[in-house]
């Protein structure tokens, strides 16, 4: 039997170290939508960029963990030879809490976007291209 191919892309990201979806979700991509919604930041350790690249790892690891979700961050910084920060998860926690919900919509779908845009047309179902519908 074939693997399915979300558990096969599932077991990469779980295998991967640091924060894997930052060559997926790009930055500027969040950024976008953060200027769109009018929501500032500080530059801190934990800018939405971070916090969402880490909860959706955390989503998709077995562990599932605050703590673990920290050390993926620390594990990105290391390797991205930044100042490693401290694996307390208090900061990712109240980090986390401060993401506002409205940005996951247009987030959703510039993905759907940038994913219909990478399709090639023989990677279409039937060369019919897909329909991405994301409601907010």
């Amino acid at each position: 039997m074939m693997p399915n191919r979300a558990e096969v892309l599932k077991e990469k990201y779980q295998n991967s170290t640091g924060l894997p979806f930052a060559e997926v979700l790009p930055e500027a991509e969040i950024q976008a939508v953060l200027d769109e919604a009018g929501i500032t930041y500080r530059q801190v350790l934990y800018t939405p960029m971070v916090v969402l690249w880490s909860w959706i790892s955390q989503v998709l690891d077995a562990d599932g963990s605050l703590s673990h979700a920290v050390k993926r961050v620390v594990t990105w910084m290391r390797l991205a030879g930044l100042k490693v920060p401290s694996a307390d998860t208090g900061g990712y926690s109240k980090a986390h809490k401060r993401l506002s919900e409205s940005i996951f919509p247009p987030l959703l779908q510039r993905v759907a976007r940038m994913l219909q845009q990478n399709v090639s047309p023989a990677q279409q179902w039937c060369g019919r291209p897909g329909h991405w519908s994301v409601k907010g």
